[in-house]
């Protein structure tokens, strides 16, 4: 059973010092049911906005001992300059990912 699926906002404002970048981010728990059966597979994002699907899959391998490997899709759409991500450095949403993604090896 999938209890919290709204926490996705919390979890991101949490890797990136509170600030609150995107509306309705999905979350990480949400994805790693979804995908906790899938050792070995490639999983696909074709909306992959802030890495979520990303983060979850490295996670799990890590909790797990899995194999998944992810591939992420997103097009390059501009931050809107008046958003906390433009302010923030970022131009648009596939650096926000991309940040994502680093952010879980540095901590």
């Amino acid at each position: 059973m999938i209890t919290n699926i709204s926490n996705g906002d919390s979890e991101l404002k949490q890797l990136f010092n509170n600030r609150k970048y995107f509306d309705y981010p999905k979350s990480i728990n949400l994805i790693k049911t979804l995908i906790a059966s899938q050792n070995g597979d490639i999983i696909m994002d074709f909306f992959s906005g802030s890495a979520t699907t990303a983060h979850a899959v490295m996670q799990l391998n890590a909790e797990d001992g899995g194999n998944r490997k992810f591939i992420m899709v997103q097009l390059p759409e501009p931050c809107d300059e008046k958003s906390e991500a433009y302010k923030a450095g970022y131009k648009n949403i596939c650096e926000i990912g991309k940040e994502r993604i680093c952010v879980p090896e540095k901590k």
